[in-house]
């Protein structure tokens, strides 16, 4: 007589406990408490502060509404500083988003992934050095008589007399260059990671239909990469709206005004002139100049999660 083997019961899955919610609640409270008093407190006090004439804290000050707005703009100081803050955003979201992604498409397509773990680590070295070193050098080689001027000379180029961070016809160029041929950074890391997610028969599928080259990298690469366009392009942007790094260092917002921007000027009214409420007037400004260019770039710059739900 056979015998049958009885199937051993499975193991009933066991239950997760729930937490109360005055403990979940309890391990929340710390964090929000933090965030409450150093990022939330501090930006209200600042929207107080642009609409008082104050002029240090901890002074008593008047409630003045919406004065250091109007003063704001009718300077015309502030008003080029938003030109040079234009240009600057301009050039930092093109260099910032054309030149890493064509650095990542090249290491993307080496052979070998040794060389592609050798020359990630080459470009992002110098991510070590501190932007200060950094600034400062640019100084001393677009300085008076400085590296550049030299090697112009030698060339027998013309232009080989400009002082090229006192010129107001260079000055903001010349901050523009810092950093070439700007290939270093996090970018061609998130770049990277972006191209080395697609799907690699979708890539297939392109090279079966033709797609090669620049054709492929526009038409299938760029699209599939778009969330990635879409952070770059916000955190150029942020960073040229509210960078006066090298300004503070090498020009002092000169000549004349000819490299002012807001947050330097922002700089000089809390700092140097003692003018609280017109320094918060302008953050309060920056801050939503930023805010609507966020909103309309996560508007209006499609990543690939809007093209896969297509």
């Amino acid at each position: 007589m056979a015998m049958t083997r009885s199937a051993s019961p499975r193991p009933k899955p066991r239950r997760l406990r729930r937490q109360p919610l005055w403990l979940i609640y309890g391990f929340m409270f710390p964090a929000v408490a933090l965030a409450l008093i150093f990022d939330y407190y501090p930006a209200l006090s600042g929207l107080y502060l642009s609409m008082t004439n104050t002029l240090e804290i901890g002074i008593t000050s008047q409630f003045i509404g919406f004065s250091n707005y109007v003063s704001l703009f009718t300077n015309p100081i502030f008003l080029d500083s938003l030109w040079h803050m234009a240009v600057l955003a301009v050039a930092g979201v093109i260099i910032g988003t054309v030149v890493p992604f064509t650095v990542a498409e090249m290491i993307f397509h080496l052979g070998s992934q040794n060389w592609r773990y050798t020359y990630r680590i080459v470009f992002l070295l110098k991510m070590l050095i501190p932007g200060m070193v950094v600034v400062e050098v640019w100084g001393y080689i677009m300085g008076v008589n400085g590296v550049l001027d030299q090697v112009v000379r030698f060339l027998g180029l013309p232009g080989g007399n400009i002082s090229w961070l006192i010129d107001q016809h260079t000055a903001l160029a010349a901050i523009i260059f810092i950093g070439f041929p700007w290939v270093a950074g996090i970018g061609i890391l998130i770049y990277y990671a972006g191209l080395v997610g697609i799907d690699p028969e979708i890539l297939d599928a392109a090279s079966v239909d033709g797609s090669r080259g620049l054709h492929r990298i526009w038409h299938v690469d760029v699209p599939l990469v778009s969330g990635q366009v879409k952070l770059i392009v916000i955190l150029s942007a942020i960073g040229s709206f509210q960078g006066y790094f090298a300004q503070f260092l090498l020009t002092q917002g000169g000549p004349g005004w000819a490299t002012q921007v807001p947050g330097y000027f922002m700089y000089l009214n809390a700092f140097k002139y003692g003018e609280m409420g017109m320094a918060s007037a302008i953050g309060v400004f920056l801050f939503v100049l930023i805010l609507s260019l966020t909103i309309i770039n996560m508007k209006f710059i499609r990543s690939s999660q809007d093209y896969q739900a297509q």
